[in-house]
């Protein structure tokens, strides 16, 4: 009878081993790829945004510079490009004005009772494939 003891080699890895090791990181590195694109998308959409808000809010400035019958009623300008050059990062950047007269309730008027009611809407094209965002700030003069 042999009284020789079997051992298994527990020395390296085996084949079955690698393939599960091989496998485990490719599934790993396939999510992180997956997650990318859309990291890039919202980060771009972030500053996007913060864009259109400055760009609006420039808008808004400038005509707060200017007096109550300065700013005329209706479309000031629907769809213009922020800045007229077409190398600007800014020109895709469209913006409409809006002004309405209000009444006493804050409510669109055709009376001027000293009210107005300005809208700043800045769109800008979809990045990477998403839809065209929109951002829009408002605010309310009186006549002094």
């Amino acid at each position: 009878m042999d009284t020789r003891k079997h051992t298994i080699n527990t020395k390296g890895i085996g084949l079955i081993e690698v393939v599960i090791s091989v496998t485990v990181l490719a599934v790993g590195l396939f999510g992180l790829l997956q997650a990318f694109p859309h990291g890039v998308q919202a980060e771009k959409d972030i500053e996007f945004a913060s864009i259109a808000s400055y760009l609006a809010q420039a808008k808004l400035e400038e005509l707060a510079t200017l007096s109550y019958d300065e700013i005329t009623p209706g479309t000031l300008e629907s769809g213009a490009h922020a800045n007229s050059n077409t190398d600007s990062p800014f020109y895709n950047f469209l913006r409409t004005t809006t002004v309405e007269l209000l009444d006493e309730n804050l409510t669109a008027s055709v009376t001027d009772i000293g009210f107005k009611k300005i809208s700043v809407v800045i769109t800008w094209p979809p990045v990477l494939g998403g839809e065209q965002q929109t951002t829009e700030l408002v605010t309310m003069i009186s006549k002094r």
